[in-house]
C-alpha cells in the first residue's frame, strides 16, 4: 500500500508526495557510500516543493538514515524500520526469547557471499 493512500484520507491537512529512488537499494547493498550520497543529493535537489518530513519507506533506508539527515538538515525523518523493530521486540518478549542465545538464520534473494560482506558491519 502506498503511503499517500494511508495518510491523506486520515489527515486531510497533510499532502504526501512520493519519490521513486530505484538506484538506492542496489547501492546500499553494494555499500557504495559515496554513490549513495550523490544519488540522495540528486533526488532531493529535484524536489521543487517545500517539505516538512521524509518517510523512509524501505527497510534498507534505515542504513542510510544519517546520510539522508546530512542532506535534508533539520527535517523530520520517519523510518518504516522503527515499526518492524517494535514488532520484533514484541515477538521476542511475548515468546520469552529476549536475552537468550538462539541461532539466527538469514534468507537472501541475492548472492550469499555479497550479503555476508555487505551486512557484516551490522552484527
Amino acid at each position: 500500500m502506498f503511503i499517500r493512500e494511508v495518510i491523506e484520507p486520515q489527515y486531510p491537512n497533510i499532502t504526501v508526495d512520493e519519490l521513486a529512488t530505484p538506484s538506492l537499494v542496489p547501492l546500499i547493498e553494494d555499500d557504495s557510500a559515496e554513490l549513495i550520497k550523490e544519488d540522495l543529493s540528486r533526488y532531493f535537489d529535484n524536489i521543487k516543493v517545500p517539505f516538512d518530513a521524509v518517510v523512509l519507506g524501505c527497510t534498507h533506508y534505515a542504513i542510510i538514515k544519517t546520510l539522508v539527515k546530512e542532506i535534508i538538515g533539520n527535517k523530520k525523518i520517519i523510518s518504516s524500520s522503527d515499526g518492524i523493530i517494535d514488532d520484533v521486540d514484541k515477538y521476542l518478549t511475548d515468546n520469552n526469547l529476549k536475552g537468550t542465545k538462539k541461532r539466527i538464520q538469514f534468507f537472501t534473494t541475492g548472492c550469499v557471499e555479497d550479503f555476508v560482506s555487505s551486512s557484516a558491519s551490522f552484527f
